[in-house]
């Protein structure tokens, strides 16, 4: 008897299991390497898709404009979730929905050059003989700010920032689906941009509120940054696994409860 009562229960609890382990995830909020792929994805790649996605977000919901985190996730659908810091003036503060099983990649302290259109600028790189070459000219190193932070939680996520300073080696294009965009870019036209900054990468954090402050102080003493409240939570799919998982503790409690009784009998 209690050798089929263990067949019977093992699968139930190991499902359980199964599903608690999908909510709380691998090394939960653990800062990346700068030198380590993020789901395949070179950092240095990911930095160069972080200003595509605010230059061809909509203007008037731009997550670099979100005072309160209720425009984070516009365009932001990707396997990596982008956090934008401000446009300066300090320190937003903000609230963010973010999903449990996504790594965050954000900006510490960045710059860009933007070159747009040959329509709107006859003097842009867009139409210079190496286009390359010509926007990379304006972002030359060093990029120096007086302080750079950033915390998870309370605790640092670095003391020393020069390990995750990414630079542009080409320029990216960045096409806006519609005229709403912060240039006035209108399709089907394409802008181009090279960046240099510091970025980091997160492993997906753990369900519940974490708070992430991150961001820049200039030379000029101007502010650039965030101080997110990050409420994690799990997908669709994994609330799904989570409660067949506490179904199957259910049914493995009551398997047991049927043979205890039938025993007494």
């Amino acid at each position: 008897m209690s050798n089929i009562l263990e067949l019977t229960m093992k699968p139930p609890v190991l499902l359980g299991c199964i599903a608690l382990g999908l909510m709380i995830g691998p090394a939960a909020g653990q800062l990346i390497p700068p030198n380590e792929l993020v789901l395949g994805e070179s950092q240095a790649a990911l930095a160069d898709q972080w200003y595509p996605w605010i230059l061809t977000a909509p203007a008037a919901t731009n997550p670099l404009f979100d005072t309160t985190g209720a425009w984070a996730g516009v365009n932001n659908n990707g396997p990596v979730f982008f956090l934008a810091g401000s446009a300066g003036g300090g320190f937003v503060t903000r609230t963010i929905t973010v999903p449990a099983d996504k790594p965050l990649f954000f900006p510490i302290g960045n710059t860009s050059d933007i070159e747009l259109p040959l329509s709107m600028d006859p003097n842009s790189c867009l139409g210079a003989a190496d286009p390359n070459a010509c926007a990379l000219a304006y972002i030359q190193p060093p990029l120096e700010f007086s302080e750079l932070v950033a915390t998870l939680d309370g605790a640092p996520l670095a003391t020393n920032f020069a390990p995750f300073f990414q630079r542009s080696t080409a320029l990216s294009s960045f096409c806006p689906a519609s005229a709403d965009n912060l240039f006035g870019i209108v399709p089907p036209d394409c802008g181009g941009v090279v960046q240099m900054g510091y970025y980091m990468a997160l492993d997906p954090l753990s369900p519940g509120p974490h708070v992430l402050n991150f961001g820049a102080t200039a030379l000029d003493g101007t502010q650039y940054g965030a101080i997110d409240t990050l409420n994690v939570v799990p997908e669709t799919s994994t609330w799904a696994m989570l409660l067949v998982g506490f179904a199957g503790l259910g049914y493995a409690s009551y398997a047991r409860a049927r043979r205890a009784t039938a025993a007494i009998l």
